[in-house]
Parts: C-alpha cells; structure tokens; sequence
C-alpha cells in the first residue's frame, strides 16, 4: 500500500506544479490555495518568500506545504531521499527540495506531533501544547495535540545538520504498473476558463517517461474527465477523446449524449471516471416513453419599451417556427400558440382579448366586465385581467355564448372618477411588537399626505386606521376600533360585546373581515337583545395518573378540591362550566388489580355489573378492571337500583384464644348463651351477611391431663380421631386430651358419627372399699354488686388503598344502630358508641389524626411540631401522628380553650381507664341474712415494683462522660424516661438505671412501676414508643426495620426491570412525627445502577443485571438526623433455558406437528408467525390449504412478559415422503438442515445436513456449557466496577468445570469470545486490570490449553481450514483469535512492574534494561543487547502448552511440523531489532523430531489464519536438545520440529536413487519376459510364476512413477487437490497390487511345495484366483478407504506429500495392515518353504546333500525369494519401534528403493532358463535333456521345482534320478 501512495502523493505535486506554470496563476496562487483549503480536506498553504538573493531576483519561490495522512513513514522518507534535487519540471519551473517537517500520530488521549530532524517547535507551541521530550534551549522537538493555526514545524537554524549520503541500491526490481487516479477540485473563482485547454495541452507536451527517483516513473499520465459547474443544467462531467463510461451509467435522466455515454449531468456514481472507449462500450439507445406536458408562459412587457406592432411580430415568429424543438434528449416543444393579450388602452385600463380560435367560458363575461362585440358568439374580450389568471381556451362546441342583452350606449364623455376603499390587513408577530408601535403608527399617518398621483387613474386620497386586534386578552383575540369608527351594531351581541351602543369591541376576530367602519348617526345601537338561551353540554375528562407519582390520598385531594370551587366558572362570554362531578375513581393497588368506584350518588347501569366483575350490590358501583366501552359512573335513579345477586353460603372457622388469666370461667357458658340468644342473619354489607354461628368446640387448659377439648352438643369428631390414648368419653368421640390434629374441629354429629363401644376394661378381683361421700349444704348470702362501666376502645386499620372517604360515615351509622341490634347478657349492656378518631395517611410515612366532634385531646398533646389545627381552633383536635398506640381522642369534658400563648406541657393526659367487665353472679335463693361480724380493717401492702426493660440507638459518637448525671445528654434522656413512664403508666415510676454503651451510642434503660398489677404489655410497648419519641426530637436516633425492601417481581431475573420500595410502617406504628424528612438510597457493594430511576420511597431499576446484585438500603431522615434504614439482598438468577420441540423440522402439506415450549419457573407461550400470542404452551400445526412446497414458517417460545424468546422453524414440503427421518435431526429433504436439540446444561443446536443417501451428514456441535453461555452474556456488558468480579466467577467457573469445557470446541470459542470482550472492554473504557484480576485471567486462559484439550483445538484448527470458525471472533482462526487476545494484554494490565507464575503462564512485565537477560521456567531464555536506551516497560508471557492449541502450519505449508518448544510473547514499549531466545526442546510425541526451525507466529498467513513464518528468525544452533534463535522484530516466538521420520539428504538420495534404478530394471524386466514369453509358458508352474513377476514388476513400477509424480505435485508452489488425491488413489492401489502379487507368487509356490503331482487347481483356475487376489482385492480396499474419507476432505495428507492421511482419519491403515499382513503371512511361507529344503536335503542322496553347503542354499533362496515376498517392507516395523535408529531407516530406504533391482537380478537374471530362452542355440535344439549335475540356477529351488513338475506316478513318495531325465528344468 506504500508504494500506490508515494506515487499518488509525487504524481499530485507534478500536476500542481505544472498548473500553476500557466501564466496568471504565480500572482493568484494565494487566493488559490485559500479556495482550495475551503473546498477540500487536505490543508494546503501557499506563502511567497522573499526573493533569495540578487542572483535569483527574476525568479519567485514557493514553499508548498503539504499535510497528508499516511501510514508508512519509512516509505515516504525513502522515496523522498532516492530524489535528486533541483529537477526540472519545464523551463520555467523547477523543484528546489522536498522536505519532512513535522509527524503526528494518534495516542490515547489525542495527537502527539513530532519535528523530523533539523526542524522544531516553538516555544509558544511547546507552552501552549506540552512537550512530549525536553525543551532545549528556546525549542522543542514533540508537543502533545495538532497546532491551532495550521502550524508546522520550523527550521532549527540553531541544530548543525549533518547530511549523510545514503548509497542507493543497486539490486535490480521487475518493474510494476500502477494506475493512479488523480481528482483535481479547482475552485473556479480563481481560474480562466481556458483551465481544461491548459491543463489538456500541458499533458500533451510532456516527454514520457518521467522519472521521479530511480524505484519510480511516470510512464504516461491520461485526462480522462472534466466536470464543469457553469453548464445549464448545474454540474456536467464530459469525458475527453477516446473515453467513455460503461454503457450503464447513462439513462434518460443523467446523459447528455448518445452512443458511448460520454457527457453525464452530475459528479459519475462512486467516483467512477471515463474509461478507454472500446467497441464493446458502445451504447443501445434506450427507448423513451414521451409523455405530453402544457406549459402556460405569462409574458409581461413593458409597453414603453415594447414595439407598436410587438404581437404582429410574435404571432409572425410563431408561424415561421418549425416544431418539434429538441431542447435535449428527453425533452422537445410541440407546439407553442398564443392565446390571450393583453395591453393598457386610453384610460390605462387593461384590455384582454382572446387570439383567433381561443375564447373564455361564458360565465367569464358579463355586461360589467365585457367588451366583446355584440354579434359575437364568443367570450373573447374581456376588461382587466381575467379572475385566477385564466387564460383563453381552445374553442369548443361548448364555447358558443348566448346572445347578451343589450347594453344601452352612452354618449362619449369623460370617465368618472370611482373612489374605492381598500383594505389592508396586517399581522404583526407579537414577538416583535414593541408597546410604542402602534402610538408610532398612528403618528405617521397623521403626518402623511396624499397629494401625490399614484398613476394616471389612480390616486390615494385618505388613508386611516380602523380596527386593533390584540391576542392578549382574557378571552382570546379583543379587536377595538379607533376613534370615529365602528361596527355595525349585527355585528355586536351579548356574546362577544365589550362595549356599549357604538359597537366599537368585541370578543374574538370579526367574522368575513369585516372591520371598523366610519361611525354615523345610524351607528348607535339601541339596547342589546337579551342573550340567547343557555344549552348544558356535558363534558367527560379522563385522566390517567401514575400511582408512583402522586400520594395514595390523590381521590381525597380531587374531592376536596372539586369541593372547594365556586361555580359557575366562567371561559368566556358564551362558555362557562356549571359544574363538575367526580363520578369514577379507579385504583390499581387494589387486591383483585385494578378496581373502578362510582363517587356518591353515581352508578353504572345494572347491565355492566356481573358476579365475576362486580364488587358491591344493587346499584352497581364498585367493578374490578376498567369499565367496558369507558363508559363511566352516571347519576343513580330508581332505574340503576340492580337485583341482588345469588347467595352463596359460605363456612367460616373462627379460633379464639383467650387468656384464661382475663376471664371468668364460665366464659364459655356466656358464649353459648351470647349465641343462643342473636338473632340471625346478620347483615355485614350489601353482599355479605353472617347466616349462623355455631359454638363447636371449648378446649379448656385446667383440666388434671393439660388442655381438654369438649365438642358442643350436636357436634362430635369423627371416630377415627379417638382412641384409648387420647379420648376421654365414649361413642361419639366428643373430647380429646389436647388439640385436635390438623386443627380439625368438631363437625356435625350424624348417625355414622356414633362409634362403637370399647371394650370394657378388666375389674380389679380385689373388693373395692365404699367410701361414704359427705354432703354439705352451704348456705350463701349473695350480695348484689352495682353495675361498673368501663370503656372499651376499638381500633379498625383499614387500608387507604382500597377504600374511599365515605366508608367513614357508613362505620358511623352502623356504630349508631349497633345498639339495638346485639343482645347481651344481663351483666352486660352497651351503653354508647362513638366514633372518636379518624386517622388518614397524609404520606407513606406520616399520618395525620382528626377528632370527631365532641372529641378531643389534651391540649398538652398539641404543640408546634405536631399540631395541625387551625389558627382559630381553642381545642387540640388535629395532629400529625400518633402519639402512642391506642391514645386517642377523649370527650371534651369542659370548655376550657387550650392556651395559645402558654408552652404547652410535656406531660399528657391519661387516657381513660380500660377496665376489664365483671358479670354479676347468677341469682340465688334467699336466706336469712345472719348478722356479720365486725371487720376488722387491715392496711394495704406496699405494691412491689415491677421492671420495665429499654434500649434504643442514638446516631452520634460515644462518649464516656454521657454515664455521669450532670452530662446533658444523661439528664435529657432521664427525664423523658421519667416523664413518660409516670403519664402513660399513670403509676409511680423511677429510673432505676440509665447507661450508655458503645456501639454509635446505645442508651440501657431500667424502669422501676409501682402497681398493684403488672402493666399490660400494651402499656409498655406505648411507654417505650413514647420515650423514643421524645428522645428523638433532640437527638438523631436510629431505627432499625423488622422487614426487608419490598421487591416486585420476586423472584428476580437478569434482566428484569425491578421496583425496590422502602416500606416505613415499622417507622409510622411507634408514633413518631416524621416532617420534613429526606430519603437516600445507596447500595452495600457500590454505586447504585446508572440507570436506576429513583422516586423517593422507590427505584426503579430498568434492566437488572448480576453486576447490580448487593445489599441495598433505604434510609429515611427527619428531625435532629435520626435515621430509620431498611435493607434487603438482591440475588438475581439467571433466566430459566427455554426448551423448544422441535427446533426445526421439516412438515408435510398434509401432515400435523405438534410444537411443544417448555420452560422451568416461568411461563411461555407460543407465538405464531403472525406475531398472534397463542396463549399455550403446546400447540398442534395443522398447515393451511395455501401450503406450498418450501414455505418457511416461524413460530416463538416467548417467555411471559419478557423478551427472551426461542424460535421453532417448520419446512413445509408436498412430497408424499421425507428422504431423512431421525430422533435427533426430526425430518428432513435432501439438501436441508436439521437440528437437534443439545444435552442438558447445554445451550445451542446439533446440526445436520440431509444427504443423498437418507442419511444425516457434516454432522456440527454447537451445543456450548450453559454456564459459559451466561458468562459470555454478562461479558458484554463490562465496566471498572465489574470487570474484577467477572475475572473472579471466569476462574471458578472454569476450575469447577474444566474437562466439559475442553471436551466442547464450540464452548472453546465462547471462551475464546469472552477473553475478546473483556479485552476490548478493558482497552476501550481505559481500564487496567489489577493483578488479582490478571491472575485469574491467566489460569482461565491457562486451563484451556492442558494437553486434554489438543483433540478439541486440533478439530478447531482443521475446521478453520474449512472456513467454518466461529464468525464473531475478531480472527479468522480461533486459535489466532486465543493467542491475539494476550498479544493485546499488556496494553491493559497497568504501568507497574508484574510478576505471575501459574500453572500454565507465566506473565513478567519488568523494566527493559541494557542488556536484558532472563531465564524463564528454566525452558526459555531472552536477550536483547540493545534496549534503544530509555528504561521502557517489557512484558514477557511464557505459555507452557501452547503447543495444543497453535497448528503447526508453516509459511512452506508443510503441516508435518509441531510445535515443540514453549511459546515466547515478547511486547516491548520501544522497537527492538536484535532479541535472542534460546528454547528447550519438548518431545510430547512418539516420533523422532528434528529439524527445527525458528518461528513466530504471523496473524496474516493464509489471508487471516495465521501461521507459522521465519522472516527475519534464523537459527543459531540446535544441540543437547536446545535450540538457539535470534530475531529482529518482537511477538509470539516458538520452534516448529518434524514429528516423522529423520530428514536427511542421505536418506533423500538413497530414495530416489534407488527408485530411479528400480524404474530403469523393472522395464528391462518386462522387456525380456516379452521377449522369452513364449518359451515359457509350456509349463504350467513356470507360467504362473513368470505371471506373477510380470504383474509384481508392472505393479511396483507404476507405483513407483505415480509416486515421483505425488513428489513433484507435493513440491509445488501451490498443490493442485485433485491431482494429489488421484495421485494418492493410484499409488495405494498398485502398492496394494504389488503385495497382494507377492502374496500370490508366495501363495503359489506354497501350493507347489505341499502339493507337488500334478492335478488339483487347472491353470485358468489359478489365474483367476491370482488376478482376483492382486487386482480385485487391492481395488476394493482402496475405493472403500477414499469413499469413506474423501467426503470429509480427510483421505490426503494437508499440506505434506501426496500420501493417505494419518492424523484426521487414519487412512494409512488401510495400506499398513494389508501390507504388514502379507509380509507377515509371505513370512510364514518362506518359513515352511526353507523347512522343505532342509529337510529334502537332510533325508536325501549323497549326491544331493553333497551339492552344495546348507548355508549357501538357505542364503540362495532367501535371496531371491525376499524380493518376491515384499520380506524388507517389514523393516517398516522397526521405524515404528525405534523411530530415532537412523540405521533402521537407510536400510528401509535402500531394500524397498531398489526393490525394482532385485526382482531383475533375481527374479530373471540369475534364472538359467531364461538365458537359456534368450540363447539362439537353446531354441532350436530345445529336446535335449540337461544332467543334474550341470547345475541349475539355483540347486535346492530347482530341485524342488523339478519334482514339482513330475508326474505323479506313486503316492507314496518320490525318487530324483542322477541320470537322463525327460522332466522340465525347474527354470522354465
């Protein structure tokens, strides 16, 4: 990309030069470059300097200053030096020098400016900006941001510049061709408009080629197009001669020309300039669809300056022009005609009259405005202009006129003057009329005079003011008249008047414009007619009031207010409202939802109420939901009363637990007699009424055995529920020891209920003593006590939200009738009830308590802080809150006025005595009263004092000294203690003990109550409520709550949109007065969400994320800072999985699917296409009649009220059959994917593809770790705050689950994508990660590369080959994707030096000294000599097993590489240009490695993979398995060995060497088995054997030339696939061939030796069975292994030989199991072969064992019959088992290379019979017979063949003869 720049900068500065050459431009070069500076990017600036000396006084000198942006520096500066300086442009003009002066370049913060050498900043600059270096003397060389002004750097004439010449390169470059294309905006203010002749006839003249230095030229420079903006139609671009633009750049609407679209109106699309015509650019003429348009011209012409005869001359021009006119391409004039003229006659009045065949419509003229000639039939003449500029039409058969009537002619006089009033209207913005403005106005036209002639006929004569209308008032517009004017008096009226008699104001605009006119007598208006009658309208007003905005009392202020209005209130004159009605509250904070109300005296129509939607009877006024239709409540009639609705009986169980210490006992006698004697039913409200009470069960705790329960009568348990254990009757189970279980109380007793008797116990035989029983009779004088009354107080809490204000008066009259409803016992009577106390909430926390009338509280109760009384009120009446529980207002027993003046006390009150009710004894019979003995008085005993316990928290720091008495914090709370003990215990109280305690500052009280009784706890709980109140209206005391925050929804989810509300009743219930108080809200664990919205006593939290999980807090303060907190913990969960069936699937047209959505805790229904909620969770899909053949429908899974959703894809198909059906993939058509479902904690898809074969193939895991997936989502949304704790749960979760991780590679690239965006988080938010945060992301990262993770990363790495990586991940790799991760880490781990060793990592940033040296985990060790100087920062991260997650993939694109060193990440501050790095081998395969090389990792290999590459790494040494590497550039370092065999030139010459000379044998081979073929094929044996070295020879030699072709296919450049894997095919095959041959030529010989007479097999049997063994077999070996693999791009190696694949799927199997098999087997064979030698030898003649050694004959025949059985391919064996015994491989190169040799020498040169076949004299005198004891070509093997051929005479044995024979040689 440098050099197209460089050249495009260089081409740029010539044409400039060569523009401003012209003659004209030196003067104007200023103004030039300030156009070009306005109309472009680039900031050029233009400045003459001053001549340079006397020498150069002609000439003049520019410095141009150029500002580009360019991204190779280096390249620039060497272009710029390789000039030579001054060249010429012309002779004029001449280029001096071309300087660098000033580099900037973006950082963090902004730009940073550099001067290059020789240059600096000024000292204003260096201040202004801050330098970047030191400031040397008065000048800097770097400042931090881009100089204002467009300055640049300055020489520095105080630097010595020392130029050093740089030697020029002679190496000589092919030369490449550029086309640069140059765009010249040139502001035509400042040019000729000669500038394209100019510019065209200075390109023409330049010699080509120019040369800019010696690496670049200017071979030929084209004007191509020039774009004009002074054409007609604005911008036209027109191409020079010989180019044009593609034929489709040009329509009808942009082209200005034909053919080869050459001219365009508008800049060319995407900056496309002319091309080379050539004759495919040719353009067709599009075809134009005309389209015709009348156009109306108006001409108006000054009839001074116009000829006499102007329209004679135009109707002439007219007919003398010839039509059409083309005025372009898409546009031609018809037609032009004249039709109306116009001109001024005598009296300046204008005459219009139609041309001939043009005339008006009729209605057009009439007897004012005509001048048409009596006779004519036409509306032709008309005076003035015509209405609406109508001008004359063509005649029409509706143009004919009626005849007019007669117009009567008056004599010739002169015309009368007309006076005509006009009126102007004019609107003048309020916003800029000014107070004086019409004062000013009327004053001009006092003074204005018009005398002057407006024209000939025209003169204005009076000019006045009428009518002021002015928006500003009350009631809209009010117009006035001034003076001497007025309306008519219609015009005015009761309704819009503001004025009497003249009519000169009204209300509003006047209607048609009608203004003021001058007043007359007749302009007094008699007396306003009485207004018009008033019509009622009635007007609904909806509104709609956010319940978190207002308080819960928002219907109580809209009642009062409404009350308080007086009306009518009147809008205007003709609008006033009458009166408004509240008439329908509806409130959501109801228990049922939202519940709608009708206000007193309003109802809904009976028909809108049912039983599901009412909430009240008879006259409909209570519905839950919103009205149906809004129709709202209307006033009650006797038509709105409703019929009641049905009764529905209901039981209700009622316990009652009653202290028995409070009660008499014969409490249950009186509830029965209570019950007996009420009468039923009882009516509660309109719709409940109490039908019966029945008293069932008593239970008793006095009773011997504990609590006794007894059934009432009529009521009993069922008999299961006794027993002998717990009963304590008989039959019907009517008492129990204790409870019942379950609570289950006495039922009705029935016939079933009766339980059989028990059996009876055995008697004691012992005789039971009778003991007598006394009877005493007492004789008891019953005195009758007087009836006591006690007050009893009852406190009903209802809740605000769900009730209105007439609830109060409904309690008040059932209060009053109450009494006579309710019948009691005789010892008990109500006397009286009242209401004393309405308390309402004025705020969430504060109540605000009114007294009824007649009621009262002390006035030591009211004071200035909590009294709400008014300012006329003698009485405490009102006050905000409570003073304690259930102390409420008491008769006004007096009148006595409470002082206003007078502080009022502290101490209140007593409230009234509430005395418990005694009932007076039954009566009994009287007896004569005896006289009672005198009694004797006895003094009362002192009451012993009971202990009242308290504690509170005051909010302020302990101090020791609040222990002494004297401290006024001591005295202070003692008193209060004191006082409001004595007031609400009403007994003797003391303050036993009063400590302080730390802990803020805890106050310990101890109260000391002398009462006969102890206190109710009722009592003490109102005196410690009323202490801390007092103690907190002077100290700041701290309240704790006894509940959490209110939370809605609960549970709570990521991602929910959550409402927190503190919940102040604990606060409200002790009585406290809360004014003025201020609430916060803050969080435990940090600041509060940024988008939480808080509205006092809520938050509201739009999305919640785990990030905001913590412990948050409401505290309210008020008074002196006491502080009231409530807390609560919220944990979010994660959304439950949603669990679709099926994810895809294919349906048929006239097929059903059932679709299931299932989700745990939530609930999900299914959503159609359509965007329809179906409501269900399960749906069956019948698909429509419209159903075609690959419709794609869509149908979701959405969770309720949330967005989260899952999407089930249906196919649908008309084919009668599906071509793959599976449990997991459901059904698919070929070619169509099918998914299934992934395991459990797994989130994502299995994917299949439906193949041609029914069968579901490539098949994909996409399932990820479900616990990943929700990191990978809460990784997207990062920040400082997060980042730590994310890192923390990362490292859990990775530990916690690292073997499912490292088995998933799609949850490997959901960590991978994770580390991305916390990286990017980190780098964009400027975040530097502490080291606890580093570590954990190094042993997340570090546990992903254990060894058991290489197979995933290996199957990642291969598929990235295929293009299949995960596309959200910043690389195309995945492993690229891991390792750019830490490349980008130390920019984001902070400035300070760093040090961490984990498991996997170890990661040192450390200050870069001269020289650096370190030795990491004793495996790598770094050097850099040179460190550039400045101790900058070096970060070093050592990876322990990289090595399993990079591929060994190579710049060569050799995978048989691995890497097997430790990978070395070395990211300096500063550029370094020399580091050493010395690694330790490491050997984790089985494999012999060598060779190593150095490497680093290049992230741009393979167009975005990344690979392996040495440039500029070589290696220095490799010994005692280290390897030395020295680099001149930093990144990701390692070594790259070969895990195969030893690579060694030796072992390359043995191999092909030997394969060439095998080649050049195995064709003279076949060349004389042709050539002696026929003389050997008489022999059945030697045929067969002479078939099988052909087809062995023909097999391993085109084996072999197939592989020299594999070589040359795997050396090249770039491998051609196909050829290799036809290659691979055709050597496994002969290979193959060539064993199984060897097989059958063992498999013969085998058959030879044990069966040696003739008979058995015939020889077309064997061939068969032979060619079916060496060519069948092979074959279908090697079609079933490339059928198998090459689908899966897996039967090749990658990037090695052309060879079968090992490590993807095991290819070389089906070669190395077939081919060890026959060795082994041909093994065997020669084995048993040697046996029959030796022991024919043994067993012999003399003749025979004498012939030769027994050594020599087993080495003769291993000779020649080891090349035959392929016996050296098992040397292969021992490279498996001792791969680094470089023996072992020579040997295996040299005897499998020359294999092709060794069948010649022995297989047929060696063989007497076939040089006996090549002899001339053998063939002519082939009967002569030949002794044994001339030899043969091999002793023991022709002997054996010799027998073999014998006939098979005797079948028990057989002789060899020493004499003549008749048998065939064995060589045949």
């Amino acid at each position: 990309m440098a050099l197209p720049k460089a050249l495009r900068f260089g081409v740029l500065m010539l044409v400039m030069c060569f523009t401003f050459n012209q003659p004209g431009f030196r003067q104007s070069v200023s103004v030039f470059f300030q156009d070009l500076r306005d109309a472009t990017s680039s900031i050029l600036h233009a400045r003459e300097k001053r001549q340079a000396s006397s020498a150069l006084s002609n000439f003049t000198e520019y410095d141009l200053q150029l500002v580009i942006t360019f991204s190779d520096l280096e390249s620039l500066q060497t272009l710029l030096s390789n000039i030579s300086f001054p060249f010429a442009i012309n002779n004029t003009v001449e280029v001096n020098s071309i300087e660098t002066t000033t580099v900037c370049t973006p950082n963090i913060t902004g730009y940073q400016c550099a001067c290059e050498e020789s240059f600096a900043w000024s000292y204003n600059n260096c201040v202004t900006y801050g330098v970047c270096d030191a400031i040397i003397g008065d000048k800097c060389g770097c400042i931090n941001g881009l100089p204002a002004d467009d300055q640049f750097c300055q020489p520095n004439i105080s630097q010595t510049v020392t130029t050093t010449a740089t030697p020029s390169s002679t190496q000589a470059n092919d030369l490449m061709d550029f086309d640069v294309v140059i765009v010249v905006f040139i502001p035509t203010s400042s040019v000729r408009p000669s500038i394209f002749s100019d510019v065209r006839s200075t390109v023409q003249n330049l010699t080509f080629p120019i040369r800019i230095s010696q690496t670049l030229e200017v071979k030929e420079i084209y004007f191509t197009t020039a774009c004009d903006p002074n054409s007609a139609n604005g911008l036209q671009c027109q191409c020079e001669s010989g180019f044009a633009w593609p034929c489709d750049r040009c329509n009808s609407s942009n082209s200005c020309n034909n053919q080869t679209c050459t001219c365009l109106y508008g800049l060319p699309p995407n900056d496309e300039f002319c091309q080379p015509v050539s004759n495919a650019t040719i353009c067709e003429p599009t075809p134009i669809e005309c389209v015709d348009i009348e156009v109306i011209l108006d001409l108006q012409l000054p009839v001074t300056t116009a000829p006499s005869n102007l329209l004679d001359l135009l109707r002439a021009a007219l007919r003398n022009e010839t039509f059409p006119i083309e005025l372009s391409q898409s546009l031609d004039v018809l037609d032009v005609e004249l039709t109306t003229a116009c001109s001024p006659n005598s009296t300046d009045e204008l005459l219009c009259q139609c041309e001939e065949g043009f005339a008006w419509p009729c209605h057009m003229c009439n007897s004012s405005n005509t001048c048409n000639d009596p006779s004519n039939l036409f509306c032709t003449c008309l005076n003035g202009l015509p209405s609406n500029n109508n001008f004359c039409q063509p005649i029409t058969n509706s143009s004919v006129c009626p005849t007019p009537t007669p117009v009567t002619t008056v004599s010739t006089t002169p015309s009368p003057i007309y006076e005509i009033d006009l009126v102007v209207e004019v609107h003048i913005p309020i916003s800029s009329y000014q107070s004086d403005m019409l004062d000013e106005f009327r004053e001009s036209l006092n003074n204005k005079t018009f005398l002057t002639p407006f024209s000939k006929s025209l003169n204005i004569t009076e000019l006045s003011l009428t009518t002021v209308c002015d928006p500003n008032s009350p009631y809209g517009y009010q117009c006035v008249c001034e003076s001497s004017f007025a309306w008519p008096c219609d015009m005015c009226s009761s309704n819009n008047s503001c004025s009497n008699q003249t009519c000169t104001c009204i209300y509003g605009l006047p209607s048609n414009n009608d203004f003021c006119e001058p007043i007359t007598n007749n302009s007094i208006c008699p007396t306003p007619t009485p207004p018009p009658e008033l019509v009622d309208i009635d007007v609904v007003v909806v509104s709609f009031i956010p319940t978190s905005s207002v308080p819960s009392s928002i219907f109580t202020y809209v009642r009062s207010t409404l009350q308080r209005l007086t009306f009518p209130i009147r809008i205007s004159q003709t609008l006033q409202m009458k009166e408004v009605n509240f008439t329908t509250a509806c409130d959501p904070n109801s228990a049922n939802g939202l519940q709608c109300q009708c206000e007193s005296g309003f109802a809904w129509p009976c028909d809108t109420c049912n039983s599901s939607n009412s909430c009240n009877n008879q006259a409909c006024t209570c519905l839950y939901g919103l009205p149906p239709n809004d129709e709202f409540c209307q006033p009650v009639s006797n038509a709105t009363i409703c019929e009641p609705t049905p009764i529905v009986d209901i039981d209700v169980g009622i316990v009652v637990f009653i202290p028995t210490s409070r009660v008499l006992p014969s409490i249950f006698s009186d509830v029965r007699s209570t019950l007996q004697i009420i009468t039923f039913p009882i009516r509660i409200s309109q719709t409940l009424e109490v039908k019966e009470v029945n008293f069932t069960t008593a239970c008793d705790p006095n009773s011997a055995n504990g609590l006794q329960c007894q059934c009432e009568s009529g009521f009993a348990w069922p008999c299961d529920r006794c027993n002998s254990s717990n009963s304590c009757n008989n039959q019907t189970c009517t008492c129990l020891y204790g409870l019942p279980p379950n609570d289950e109380y006495c039922q009705p007793v029935s016939n079933s209920s009766v339980c059989p008797t028990p059996t009876p116990a055995t008697a004691d035989p012992t005789t039971a003593a009778t003991t007598p029983v006394a009877t005493t009779v007492a004789t008891t004088v019953a005195t009758i006590e007087p009836l006591k009354d006690t007050d009893v107080i009852f406190v009903f809490r209802i809740p605000a939200s769900i009730v209105q204000s007439y609830p109060i008066q409904l309690l008040k009259s059932k209060f009053y009738n109450l009494t006579n409803d309710v019948t009691l016992p005789a010892f008990l009577k109500v006397k009286e009830i009242k209401l004393t106390t309405v308390c309402s909430p004025i705020t969430p926390v504060q109540l605000r308590c009114q007294c009824e009338d007649s009621f009262a509280w002390p006035c030591d109760l009211c004071n200035t802080s909590n009294s709400c009384n008014g300012d006329t009120s003698q009485q405490c009446t009102c006050r905000n809150g409570l003073s304690s529980i259930n102390q409420y207002c008491q008769p006004l027993l007096s009148s006595t006025p409470c002082s206003a003046t007078t502080p009022l006390p502290n101490i209140t009150a007593p409230p009234p005595t509430i005395a418990t009710p005694e009932p007076t004894p039954p009566p009994t019979i009287a007896t004569p009263e005896p006289t009672p003995p005198p009694t004797i008085a006895t003094p009362e005993p002192t009451p012993t004092p009971k202990n009242v316990l308290g504690t509170f928290t005051i909010d302020m720091p302990f101090d020791i000294s609040f222990n002494d008495k004297n401290n006024q914090v001591y005295k202070t709370i003692y008193d209060a203690t004191l006082n409001k003990c004595t007031i609400v215990l009403k007994n003797k109280c003391e303050v036993k003990n009063l400590t302080f305690t730390p802990g803020s500052t805890i106050a310990n009280y101890e109260l000391n109550v002398f009462s006969p009784d102890p206190p109710p706890d009722i009592k003490v709980t109102i005196t410690k409520n009323e202490i801390l109140s007092e103690v907190a209206s002077k100290y700041p005391v701290s309240i704790p709550s006894s509940k959490p925050l209110s939370v809605d929804p609960n549970p709570l989810y990521v991602g929910d949109s959550i409402k927190v509300t503190c919940d102040p009743s604990d606060l409200t219930s002790t009585g406290l007065s809360i004014i003025n108080e201020t609430v916060s809200w803050t969080r435990k664990e940090g600041a509060l969400p940024k988008q939480s919205i808080i509205d006092k006593y809520s938050i509201l939290i739009p999305k919640f994320s785990i990030y905001d999980d913590g412990v948050y807090e409401c505290k309210i303060t008020w008074g002196a800072g006491s502080t009231f907190i409530q807390t609560r913990q919220l944990i979010s969960k994660a959304l439950p999985l949603i669990t679709v069936t099926p994810i895809r699937d294919t349906v048929k047209c006239s097929g059903t699917r059932e679709l299931t959505c299932q989700v745990d805790e939530l609930k999900a229904t299914l959503i159609d296409p359509n965007g329809n909620d179906l409501g269900v969770a399960s749906w069956n899909f019948v698909p429509s009649d419209s159903c075609n053949d690959g419709d794609v429908l869509t149908y979701k899974c959405k969770l309720s009220g949330r967005d989260s959703a899952k999407e089930i894809t249906l196919i649908l198909t008309r084919k009668p059959n599906f071509d793959c059906i599976s449990d997991i993939y459901g059904n698919a058509i070929i070619g169509n994917i099918g998914v299934g479902k992934c395991d459990t904690n797994y989130e994502g898809e299995k994917t299949a593809v439906c193949m041609e074969d029914g069968k579901y193939g490539d098949e994909q895991d996409k399932c990820v770790l479900q616990v990943i997936v929700d990191l990978l989502v809460r990784s997207k949304e990062l920040n400082e705050l997060t980042i730590p704790v994310f890192l923390e749960d990362l490292k859990n979760a990775t530990v916690q689950n690292n073997n499912l991780i490292i088995e998933s590679p799609a949850t490997l690239i959901a960590m991978i994508k994770i580390f991305e965006n916390v990286a990017n988080a980190s780098t964009s938010l400027q975040i530097n990660l502490g080291r606890n945060s580093t570590t954990n992301f190094l042993e997340s990262a570090g546990l992903l590369m254990i060894d058991d993770a290489r197979e995933s990363w290996s199957f990642l790495n291969y598929n990235d080959t295929r293009n299949t990586t995960e596309e959200e991940l910043l690389k195309d790799s995945s492993s690229s994707a891991f390792l750019n991760v830490f490349e980008n880490l130390p920019s984001f781990i902070g400035n300070d030096t760093l040090d961490i060793n984990t498991d996997f990592i170890i990661l040192n940033k450390t200050r870069l000294t001269e020289p650096f040296s370190s030795v990491y985990n004793s495996s790598v060790e770094i050097e850099i000599p040179q460190a550039g100087g400045d101790e900058e920062f070096i970060t070093i991260i050592i990876f322990a097993s990289m090595y399993n997650v990079l591929p060994g993939r190579d710049k060569l694109n050799t995978s048989s590489s691995r890497v097997h060193g430790r990978v070395a990440l070395v990211r300096p501050e500063v550029e370094i240009s020399n580091i050493s790095l010395t690694f330790d081998v490491i050997n984790y395969t089985n494999f012999t490695i060598g060779n190593p090389k150095c490497v680093f990792w290049d992230f741009n290999l393979y167009d975005g993979l990344g690979g392996w590459s040495d440039d500029g790494c070589s290696l220095v040494y490799f010994e005692n398995e280290t390897v030395s590497c020295n680099c001149n550039h930093t990144t990701s370092f390692s070594i790259l060995m070969s895990p195969d065999s030893p690579r060694s030139l030796i072992l390359d010459f043995i191999t092909y060497i030997g394969v060439g000379i095998s080649m050049a044998c195995l064709v003279i081979c076949l060349i004389i088995e042709a050539v002696i073929w026929r003389k050997i094929n008489k022999n059945a044996t030697s045929y067969l054997r002479h078939v099988s070295i052909v087809n062995i020879a023909l097999s391993l030699l085109i084996a072999n030339i197939w592989f020299i072709i594999g070589a040359a296919i795997s050396d090249a450049d770039q491998k051609n696939p196909p050829a290799c894997t036809a290659a691979t095919f055709f050597i496994h095959f002969f290979y193959l061939a060539l064993f199984f041959w060897m097989l059958a030529s063992a498999l013969l010989l085998l058959y030879r030796t044990l069966s040696v007479f003739d008979g058995g097999l015939s020889k077309l049997t064997m061939l068969i069975i032979g060619f079916s063994l060496g060519y069948g077999a092979p074959l279908i070996i090697a079609t079933i292994t490339i059928a198998a693999t090459a689908p899966s791009n897996e039967y090749i190696r990658e990037n090695v030989v052309c060879w079968l694949n090992w490590y993807e799927s095991k290819a070389l199997l089906a070669f190395v199991i077939p081919a060890l098999t026959i060795v082994m087997i041909n093994f065997i064979i020669l084995i048993v072969v040697l046996y029959k030698i030796l022991r024919r030898r043994v067993g012999g003649n003399a003749a025979q064992t004498g012939e030769k050694h027994v050594l020599y004959v087993i080495a003769r025949s291993l000779a020649v019959l080891t090349p035959f059985f392929g016996l050296t391919w098992g040397l292969g064996i021992g490279t498996m088992v001792d791969p680094k015994n470089f023996g072992i491989h020579v040997a295996f190169a040299f005897f499998n290379s020359l294999q092709g040799f060794f069948i010649l020498v022995f297989g047929t040169l060696l063989d007497k019979k076939v040089w006996s076949a090549m002899n001339i004299r053998s063939l002519t005198s082939q009967g002569r017979t030949q002794s044994t004891s001339a030899g043969t070509s091999s002793s023991g093997l022709s002997n054996l063949f010799q027998r073999m051929r014998r006939n098979r005479g005797s079948r028990s044995g057989y002789n060899v003869s020493s004499g003549p024979s008749n048998s065939e040689p064995l060589n045949t």
